[in-house]
């Protein structure tokens, strides 16, 4: 398979998070829970993606090709670097965050540099040009005065006739917004997504059966509950992005693990392990439709 779920490991107390490499690599999926109010910067390979501050969960473009050694998620503060997940060798993915840290800090020089330059330049221009517009006012002033009172003799004359002019201009277009209000009241929105089209049953089926607690805890920002039909037992998920919005609808289930996906599953799932110590003792192979669009993912 080419596509994996890298669980992380934690340095920091109460850290949590995992890689999601979708689309034979190409895009990526990154969940980070551990020391708060912090920008986290991530690393596959010694190849570096960022995050954003005070979010711990984002999407974006993978630089991999390959299912990485060496992965991991770090925080800077103060110029120095901190791991608190990672994947693989936690030396080796030290060694590159802090050789990138310092070529960071060098860029991050020029730019303040070049930052204050330019704000001198558009400050000494926003003088210039004040000096400028004193002098024209003092100038104009007297002309614009005397426009100013020919232009209010002229307004007393058609007051008048103006304000009835106006009021039933205004009650004209209060009557047109009325109507279109009224129009757009009595529309419904139409659903535009996958997701919104099977709400309501989604909604219910995670509401009135059992949880899947061990998935739940395995995989933060998710719900999961055990669904026994007549024929078939599996398990349903729901994965919400940092929105809480839907992502990913999940159907998993409860297979051995092999080398290759069961028969009927190939090209479209992928294998969770519930316990990672014991990644082949048990788990879910699991399929993922695309919340918006309804395709399965492979």
């Amino acid at each position: 398979m080419t596509d994996e779920l890298i669980i992380l490991k934690s340095i920091v107390e109460g850290g949590e998070g995992f890689f999601k490499f979708e689309d034979g690599y190409r895009n990526m999926s990154v969940y980070a829970k551990g020391s708060e109010n912090k920008r986290y910067w991530c690393i596959a390979d010694n190849q570096f993606f960022f995050g954003e501050m005070g979010k711990n969960y984002f999407r974006t473009s993978s630089p991999c090709n390959k299912k990485p050694a060496n992965c991991g998620v770090f925080s800077v503060s103060n110029g120095a670097a901190q791991l608190e997940l990672f994947s693989g060798s936690a030396n080796s993915l030290k060694e590159g965050i802090e050789k990138h840290v310092k070529a960071d800090l060098v860029n991050s020089e020029i730019e303040q540099t070049t930052f204050k330059n330019e704000k001198t330049t558009a400050k000494e221009a926003d003088s210039d040009s004040a000096e400028i517009t004193a002098k024209e006012t003092t100038a104009d002033r007297a002309e614009i005065t005397a426009q100013k009172e020919k232009a209010q003799g002229i307004a007393m004359d058609n007051q008048t006739t103006s304000i009835a002019e106006e009021t039933a201009e205004i009650q004209s277009e209060t009557n047109t917004i009325d109507e279109i209000k009224q129009v757009l009241g009595e529309e419904k929105k139409a659903p535009d997504s996958y997701w919104e089209c099977n709400q309501e049953y989604f909604l219910q089926a995670l509401d009135k059966n059992e949880p899947e607690e061990l998935l739940n805890s395995l995989i933060p920002g998710s719900k999961w509950v055990k669904i026994n039909e007549e024929d078939a037992e599996y398990v349903l998920g729901v994965i919400f992005d940092e929105n809480e919005e839907p992502m990913y609808l999940c159907y998993g289930f409860n297979l051995p693990w092999s080398e290759e996906p069961p028969t009927k599953l190939e090209g479209y799932c992928q294998w969770i392990p519930i316990d990672c110590a014991k990644p082949h003792e048990s788990g879910y192979w699991v399929i993922y439709v695309n919340a918006k669009t309804g395709e399965r993912i492979k």
